[in-house]
């Protein structure tokens, strides 16, 4: 079963609603064992709870929902959740979405729409949510708390995580980004740490530019982070970033 599946993940991370010894050491729980049974006992009970309600919700006949989530593009294919839920975990789901339900004003993320009997439908823009099955990871870690490590997905792990005021996951998806570091993502990486206010990715950052300052070009400052309007369009902010680099002894 692919729900099953998903528990099998050889690396795995719990958000707040577990312990601290399940949120800092993942892979001590799960990466000697592929055994699911071993894999459910090693979760709280009520986050199992919390995911067979996920699962259920997902049951068209069953009626368990309140809000349909869609990705532009993405026709056929949804998701169902609970708006209390999706409120409790997530700020933005409160402040940027529910709380704007009367709003005429575009919002650069979503549109809202209202079905029958009280059922919200949020779409997504294509732009900013690449697929349906990458933002059905995210509601599934605001429902149980788990998402699978994924390093080719990590960075728009990453953004979804921090729209979305998920800080546990935007920190651990920060941490495994600060880990691939190289030449060829290093200003993407930066600029989006600087953005989004991760202190950890951010430092690590600034620490390999200052390793390997040597191996830069003359034009890699000015080129990749004060010209480049890609992910902060605000030059004056990349300025505060390119002054927080050189104070670091760049």
């Amino acid at each position: 079963m692919a729900s099953e599946k998903f528990l099998t993940a050889s690396r795995l991370s719990l958000g707040r609603y577990g312990s601290p010894n399940y949120y800092r050491k993942p892979r001590e729980l799960f990466e000697k064992t592929e055994n699911l049974i071993a894999a459910k006992e090693s979760l709280p009970k009520f986050l199992l709870n919390f995911k067979k309600l996920f699962d259920q919700t997902q049951n068209e006949e069953q009626r368990l929902y309140d809000c349909v989530i869609k990705v532009e593009g993405d026709e056929g294919v949804d998701i169902k959740a609970q708006r209390q839920i999706l409120i409790a975990r997530s700020a933005f789901f409160e402040n940027e979405i529910f709380d704007r339900a009367e709003s005429s004003e575009p919002h650069p993320y979503f549109s809202l729409s209202e079905l029958d009997d009280g059922i919200v439908e949020v779409t997504f823009a294509r732009s900013t949510f690449k697929s349906i099955e990458l933002l059905r990871k995210v509601i599934c870690y605001i429902y149980w708390g788990y998402w699978d490590e994924d390093e080719d997905e990590v960075k728009d792990l990453f953004t979804l995580a921090a729209i979305f005021d998920l800080k546990e996951l935007r920190n651990n998806a920060g941490e495994m980004m600060a880990g691939q570091l190289n030449g060829r993502n290093i200003s993407e990486y930066i600029l989006l740490a600087h953005k989004y206010d991760a202190t950890m990715l951010k430092s690590a950052c600034i620490k390999y530019l200052v390793q390997n300052r040597s191996n830069l070009d003359r034009g890699f400052i000015q080129r990749e982070l004060i010209d480049n309007q890609s992910i902060i369009k605000s030059r004056e902010e990349r300025a505060r970033l390119v002054a927080e680099i050189y104070r670091s002894q760049f």
